[in-house]
Parts: structure tokens; C-alpha cells; sequence
């Protein structure tokens, strides 16, 4: 499945937050069913060749190439905690944020939906803030966390990219 998003090119515009009445891209990390903002989203790739590079931190699998742009690849799936295995189905949900275009592995991309019910706060449970949720929805019956993509993006605030002109 290759989903591609149609949105401008500039990575510093983002659309405001909407408190109601989302628009969400719906993926698996791991068993648990996560989401961005539409507005933020540049694309949904297959995964492509990385460069890692010295000192990135655990989470960041690296840069890429993706269309003349060097961009830096976060794993949710080790961000997380959740066995690392690219399947037939891993993808790259690519994201404007404050930090640039980054890209986000994922296991699943499932879809793109309307949320239009009430937006809960996230749980208080430990790991859980380390995740960036900002909210969760309920859509047809799935419990969905919202994430915040400067806030997951922000594990390559310290990881220079000078050295492949990035």
C-alpha cells in the first residue's frame, strides 16, 4: 500500500491544531494503534536505504536520501520498546516539525480518518509521556493516541547532520 499525501513543501508550515473534528493518518507500532495530525503529514514511503551515523541515540535508525532531501529516520519501534522487525508492511510516515521533514517507522499504516468525537487526555502511566501523546480518540471502537510529531521528532535535536549536508 503506498498512501501519498498531497501538502506544500515547506516543513516550517504547519497547519493549527484543530481542538475537535481531526483528520488523522491511523498506525501500528508494535499491537498499539497510534495516529499524527493530517495537516503535518508530507507523505506515507516504503522504507529506503539508511546511513547511520555515530552518536545518533538508539531511537534515530538513521538518514536517507528521499528525493534530493538528506532526512533523519526516527524508530518508534525502538523508541518504544517493541521488537525491531521490518515487514511487508513497515512504512515511513514522513512529517513536517520543528526540527525539518523526519521520518517515523512505523509497522502499519492503517488509514486515514475523521475524528469528530472527544478527544480524552492521555493516560498517566510511566513510559507512556515518553511517547508524546497529546490525546486519544475513540473511532470505531479502536482507541487511538494521538501523537505529537515535534515532541517525537525531538530525539534528533542533538544528532548532527553537517558532516551529509543535511
Amino acid at each position: 500500500m503506498s498512501l501519498k499525501l498531497a501538502f506544500g513543501r515547506d516543513e516550517q508550515l504547519k497547519e493549527p491544531r484543530r481542538p475537535e473534528g481531526r483528520t488523522l493518518v491511523r498506525f501500528y507500532v508494535g499491537d498499539t494503534c497510534y495516529a499524527f495530525d493530517v495537516g503535518a503529514v508530507e507523505e506515507v514511503a516504503n522504507p529506503a536505504t539508511l546511513t547511520t551515523l555515530p552518536d545518533m541515540g538508539a531511537a534515530v535508525a538513521g538518514v536517507t536520501d528521499h528525493r534530493g532531501r538528506v532526512i533523519p529516520v526516527v524508530d518508534l519501534r525502538a523508541k518504544y520498546g517493541v521488537r525491531e522487525t521490518l515487514g511487508r508492511h513497515t512504512k515511513w510516515v514522513l512529517m513536517r516539525s520543528a526540527y525539518g521533514l523526519v521520518g517515523f517507522v512505523v509497522d502499519r499504516v492503517l488509514d486515514v480518518v475523521s475524528a469528530s468525537g472527544p478527544m480524552s487526555p492521555p493516560p498517566r502511566l510511566g513510559a507512556v509521556g515518553s511517547r508524546a501523546i497529546v490525546g486519544v480518540v475513540n473511532v470505531d471502537g479502536l482507541l487511538v493516541f494521538i501523537l505529537d510529531e515535534d515532541a517525537e521528532a525531538s530525539v534528533i535535536a542533538n544528532v548532527d547532520l553537517s558532516a551529509v549536508g543535511g
